[in-house]
């Protein structure tokens, strides 16, 4: 990117960002790289399919343009971890370790079957850190509030659909048209927008979402 950036040849940029499977930290890398070669450079992404951190990624871009098939998926961030007590149990394995401080958690899914309260709190921490830097770089990108990035997250799905739907912030859709059929997610100044004839809105139908 930053051959590209310093690249007399090169005019503008497309992005196509696919489903990466990424750390956080990777993609704020990239983000920032993105940004460092918009200052010089027309950057544009194209998605098919966005989640939340696909979505973050492109962000950096001047514009975002997105297939009329494709879903945008704003959902939170969640963390997993397995617990193997049970099945060393069933085989007589016992693990010996010397604790050193109660945040300290990386050998707990060998000794106990569920979280200690500590390392959940340090978790739920770490989510939360995460989640904020998220949303506040989506909305100094998209000129919205934190509140109205939160309200659009906590809607998860949006889809395509013709005619004059809003999103839940109140902003219209407008736009036009990319090279071969794409819709236009967002432009710079406009906060979050579709194509003329397609839009994006919650699905009614996604589990555990409101009307």
């Amino acid at each position: 990117m930053r051959r590209v950036a310093w690249d007399p040849n090169v005019a503008a940029v497309e992005l196509r960002i696919e489903d990466a499977k990424l750390g956080l930290g990777r993609i704020e890398e990239l983000h920032g790289l993105i940004a460092e070669l918009r200052a010089r450079k027309k950057v544009v992404a194209y998605l098919e399919q966005a989640s939340l951190a696909n979505y973050y990624l492109a962000s950096a871009c001047d514009g975002i343009v997105m297939d009329p098939a494709g879903s945008l998926f704003l959902g939170g961030l969640a963390h997993q971890v397995t617990y193997f007590k049970g099945a060393l149990d069933k085989v007589g394995v016992k693990v010996e370790v010397e604790r050193i401080a109660e945040y300290k958690g990386a050998m707990e899914p060998f000794l106990f079957d569920g979280g200690s309260q500590p390392v959940k709190e340090n978790h739920a921490s770490m989510l939360d850190d995460n989640f904020s830097r998220i949303v506040a770089a989506l909305g100094e990108r998209r000129k919205l509030s934190e509140t109205t990035v939160r309200t659009l997250i906590d809607q998860a799905v949006f889809f395509p659909l013709g005619g004059e739907s809003r999103w839940p912030c109140g902003r219209r859709f407008g736009g036009g048209r990319a090279r071969g059929g794409a819709t236009l997610v967002w432009a710079p100044g406009s906060g979050i927008q579709g194509g003329h004839d397609a839009a994006f809105r919650p699905d009614p139908g996604f589990p555990g979402m409101s009307r």
